[in-house]
């Protein structure tokens, strides 16, 4: 049946012919013939999909550039650098007194309570002159009585001295006139002489020989007496000076029975009470003098010549105490087993005052020689010896970048936390500090200067050191 054309408001006519039903292979093979359709359809769209996928391009990634490696640098200078020996010691006092008893006998009195600790001072006399007080007092009378009878044997002496000395110059008379008798009788005898025989007969000459040898036996008798006389004097002479000899030691024993302080200081102990009976020799008590408190460190004899005498000694403690004392002296040798030479410093206070007690044990810093015109350098800068210099090269992100140069450098001597450089470096120079085994010469790094860091030491003080100051050593 042909369909009329499209004519608008016409209606086709309805048939009377009956309807037509296609059969069911027919209606099975359209069925069929649809799914490969769709199935292709599919097929065919996932592949354009993926070959248009495919052909898009991937986005640009963004080039990424790494920045230097950051490291810790310090400017080095020159200057003359004095090195620090640092030694350790026990301080002790070389003014130490054991009072003992030079007399034996019993204490009789105790003036100071002499507590340990207790102070030792010296009093003025009316004449200006320092007195040291009396500790202690010992029964005395038995010297006393000595004393007495030695005094009066003495006096004794001195009297018949003095009797002797009136019974010589009368003897002394005596011979005078003896001597000019017996010259009268010799000039009588001579003038008889001339008149025998013509005036005098022999006899008369007999007796006036008699006479001379009279005169001559009496001044020979005086002369004897006066010998004598001197004998006894010169024993009374002996006597006397050993009576004096006698008088002097009781005199002593009297005075030593009184025990006054040698030394104005502090009371280290105090080893006797009133009423104990004390011998010569035996311990009273033990005194300080805190004047001068000494310190002998033992320090390398390599170091030790760079230390003159006289240095500055800048003493520390274990109680957080601090003070400065002076290398006063040395040992004259050396120990060959340590090679060591003790230095002997000295620490100044006052008798019963000082900073430093005896038995400290103390730690010094001694100034030592000085290097001229070197640059220090903290240890940790070097690396198999060598030292990484950074020079200027350019910026990153307008931060300065630097070039790695690897220098040689001889260190003259090293200290407890530097080396002195003397060549090799040049004042002003920047020196790598840390990731030393990352970098290689010519490395490109960033530096944060350890000097221009807040709350950072300078680079002197770094390394152990300053311009005109000290590095310490061993």
């Amino acid at each position: 049946m042909l369909r009329g054309g499209d004519h608008a408001g016409v209606e086709p006519a309805p048939s009377s012919d009956p309807v037509d039903t296609p059969p069911p292979a027919r209606v099975a093979l359209r069925a069929v013939i649809s799914l490969v359709l769709i199935a292709s359809l599919l097929g065919g769209g996932a592949f354009a999909a993926k070959k248009l996928a495919g052909m898009r391009k991937a986005p640009a990634k963004a080039q990424v550039t790494r920045p230097p490696l950051l490291v810790r640098g310090m400017h080095v200078h020159r200057a003359d650098v004095t090195r620090t020996v640092v030694a350790y010691g026990t301080a002790r006092a070389p003014r130490s007194f054991h009072v003992t008893a030079d007399v034996g006998g019993r204490v009789v009195d105790r003036r100071l309570p002499l507590e340990p600790g207790d102070a030792i001072e010296a009093t003025l006399t009316a004449e200006g002159k320092p007195l040291l007080p009396v500790l202690v007092t010992l029964d005395a009378r038995d010297a006393e009585d000595r004393l007495a009878r030695a005094k009066a044997d003495v006096a004794s002496v001195k009297a018949e001295d003095v009797r002797l000395a009136t019974v010589a110059a009368g003897l002394d008379r005596r011979i005078a006139l003896a001597q000019e008798d017996l010259a009268a009788a010799e000039r009588e005898r001579d003038r008889i002489a001339g008149l025998v025989p013509r005036t005098l007969t022999p006899s008369d000459l007999d007796r006036e020989q008699v006479q001379v040898q009279a005169r001559a036996a009496a001044l020979e008798a005086l002369k004897a007496q006066r010998d004598e006389n001197d004998r006894a004097r010169e024993a009374l002479e002996h006597k006397a000076t050993a009576g004096a000899r006698t008088v002097d030691l009781e005199q002593r024993a009297v005075d030593r029975a009184i025990v006054r302080a040698p030394s104005a200081g502090r009371v280290v102990a105090r080893e006797v009470e009133v009423g104990d009976v004390v011998s010569p020799g035996q311990a009273l008590v033990d005194i300080v003098d805190l004047s001068v408190i000494e310190i002998p460190l033992a320090v390398p004899a390599s170091l030790a010549a760079g230390v003159r005498d006289g240095a500055t000694a800048r003493l520390t403690w274990i109680d957080g105490g601090a003070a400065t004392g002076r290398v006063a002296r040395r040992a004259p040798l050396v120990d060959a087993a340590t090679r060591t030479r003790v230095l002997y410093v000295e620490l100044e206070g006052t008798p019963t005052a000082s900073p430093l007690a005896p038995g400290t044990h103390v730690r010094a810093e001694l100034d030592g020689p000085t290097a001229e015109g070197v640059i220090a350098v903290p240890r940790e800068a070097f690396l198999e010896g060598r030292l990484a210099v950074a020079r200027p090269d350019g910026t990153f992100h307008d931060q300065p970048t630097w070039r790695i140069e690897a220098h040689e450098v001889d260190a003259e001597h090293r200290l407890e936390g530097a080396s002195l450089v003397r060549h090799g470096l040049e004042d002003g120079d920047v020196v790598v500090l840390t990731n030393l085994e990352s970098l290689d010469t010519g490395s490109l790094v960033r530096i944060a200067l350890q000097d221009e860091a807040d709350g950072e030491l300078d680079p002197a003080e770094d390394a152990g050191a300053t311009p005109t100051g000290s590095a310490p050593d061993r």
